[in-house]
């Protein structure tokens, strides 16, 4: 047996039994309890981009965030598109005053510059849903690097690739690559890799909660991710998050909060196998991978432009920022637009069903 076969086997094994284990356990349900208000949207005829020769995105969605050391300012990174021949994504910047953000009162239209767009084979198909952290002077951008390829019938399609881009304090890119996962002693690569977020940083290493797809099986796991060499091994993961019997898929959707002394807060995702649509979790977690607790759905689309779009009944990613006692989630609606929906933290720490700690 090859490597690639013997471990996409024990990756698939170790995933179904963590499913099973944990629908037997009944850790979530399918009811909706929405918390979150609806502050502002964000549409694409609100942006005016500097540095391109096109100035309107046809699309501007799935934005990655980050308060900034100032406290006042957050910093805020969509996902632009210009055109559907390749649906080619890439990343953009703009700031604006907290505060006026969650009053919904930010001055439009948005001055946005591009920070990271395809330039290397792993990311010629689009540079796609950023999650943003700030480390030191650095901010570190895990996004989706989509490979492109044409097949026999001469169609297009993408594979999505896990990666990581370190910009500097200007917003420069310094160095970026895609994650390969180590298998003893070789590299071997998955079908799809995305939806990482980082948890924290111990020198060149990183504790990531990610997603990987094993032939059909998608679920969440946790890892350590080598920062100099783009890898993981193997041996490191662990299984985190699963579907649930009314679910087609999960993933990670946001960046993590750290809200204790071993407690980080993320945003997840689930379809829904009847209606296709994207409602959404909290979940928290320990640095090394222990699911502390979750939510319930606590954000679902409901209004038009969450339910009518690009791709229709969605809110999903990828910015989550915590301010006073303020949880904001920035995230895209319906693949076309930028929604920020807020709520408070207490609230959400109410509706967590504690599985450990």
């Amino acid at each position: 047996m090859s490597s690639y076969c013997e471990l996409i086997r024990r990756l698939r094994d170790e995933a179904l039994d963590y499913i099973n284990r944990m629908s037997a356990r009944g850790y979530r349900s399918p009811r909706i309890v929405d918390l979150f208000k609806r502050v502002m949207y964000i549409s694409p005829d609100d942006i005016e981009v500097v540095n391109y020769t096109l100035r309107r995105p046809v699309a501007a969605f799935n934005p990655g965030a980050v308060l900034e050391d100032d406290g006042k300012t957050i910093s805020i990174f969509p996902r632009l598109i210009f055109g559907y021949y390749w649906y080619v994504s890439s990343i953009g910047h703009f700031s604006v005053d907290i505060d006026e953000l969650i009053n919904g009162n930010i001055g439009k239209p948005l001055k946005v510059r591009i920070v990271l767009w395809p330039t290397t084979s792993w990311d010629l198909g689009g540079c796609e849903d950023p999650r943003v952290i700030k480390y030191g002077e650095e901010y570190i951008v895990l996004y989706t690097g989509v490979k492109p390829s044409i097949t026999e019938s001469h169609i297009y399609s993408g594979r999505p690739l896990q990666a990581i881009a370190f910009l500097d304090e200007r917003l420069r890119v310094v160095r970026k690559g895609v994650f390969r996962l180590m298998y003893k002693g070789s590299v071997v690569d998955v079908e799809e890799w995305k939806d990482s977020s980082i948890i924290e940083i111990k020198g060149s290493k990183a504790s990531l909660l990610t997603r990987l797809r094993v032939d059909d099986v998608r679920i969440c796991w946790w890892c350590i991710g080598d920062l100099r060499e783009f890898t993981v091994d193997y041996e490191s993961l662990k299984p985190v998050f699963s579907t649930c019997d009314w679910e087609e898929r999960v993933g990670w959707s946001t960046n993590c909060i750290k809200i204790g002394s071993n407690e980080y807060l993320i945003g997840w995702h689930g379809v829904s196998k009847e209606d296709l649509v994207y409602r959404n979790g909290l979940a928290i977690v320990s640095s090394d991978g222990e699911l502390l607790a979750t939510t319930d759905y606590i954000l679902s689309p409901r209004e038009l432009p969450e339910m009518y779009g690009d791709r229709s009944g969605v809110i999903f990613g990828d910015g989550l920022v915590l301010y006073k006692e303020y949880l904001i989630w920035i995230g895209g609606a319906s693949d076309h637009c930028i929604g920020v929906f807020v709520t408070e933290l207490d609230k959400v720490m109410e509706h967590m069903r504690w599985l450990r700690g």
